[in-house]
């Protein structure tokens, strides 16, 4: 609500006028107050074009010479992108190089980030646990089953296996009586132990 309407008591003492006056229209007032966010500006976690578009409105109402605008430019910077421009001999003064060089810097972080994100790849599943969820006759349990071996060395056939299940039959020798984990002609390192393979 203006002063006028409100009836405000500045209306009636000139000095106190002048200071409200100049509070309200003084562009040194806010001038300063530009300085002050200025100096105070820091890109934090915001990016780089963010930070750049708030330097730069702050920058269009003050008249400092280049060099301090690159000094703020850089003193506000995050920790990542001052330690790339530490290993940059001969780092430029005038700040659009130093905005052109950051931009540039930024850019390759981002990528090398992205190419980090994309290398990284999950521990690959050994090739002797074979995922091979089924239900054991009569037991109603879900278990992980390692990949069966027949006795003669390679790995059974879907076909080969889903046969000798049927028949109740040893998935390492074929013979009827007993199962892989008691299989009388499997080697001892197979029966104990992690690894063992099960039926």
């Amino acid at each position: 609500m203006p002063i006028i309407s409100r009836n405000d008591p500045v209306l009636y003492n000139f000095q106190n006028f002048k200071e409200e006056f100049l509070r309200i229209f003084d562009r040194r007032t806010a001038a300063q107050a530009t300085d002050n966010e200025l100096l105070e500006i820091r890109q934090g976690n915001k990016d780089l074009v963010a930070y750049l578009a708030h330097f730069n409105k702050l920058m269009v109402e003050t008249a400092w010479p280049e060099s301090k605008r690159a000094a703020i430019f850089y003193r506000g910077l995050r920790d990542e992108l001052k330690d790339a421009l530490a290993q940059v001999p001969n780092r430029p003064t005038e700040i659009s190089e130093l905005i052109d060089l950051v931009l540039q810097i930024d850019h390759r972080l981002t990528e090398r980030r992205a190419e980090k994100r994309r290398e990284y790849r999950p521990f690959p599943l050994r090739i002797d646990c074979v995922r091979n969820d089924h239900t054991r006759a009569g037991e109603g349990i879900t278990i992980e089953e390692p990949m069966q071996i027949g006795s003669i060395g390679g790995p059974l056939s879907k076909e080969e296996k889903e046969k000798r299940r049927v028949n109740q039959l040893c998935l390492y020798c074929s013979a009827s009586g007993h199962f892989v984990k008691n299989c009388p002609k499997k080697p001892k390192a197979l029966q104990s132990g992690k690894g063992q393979l099960h039926q």
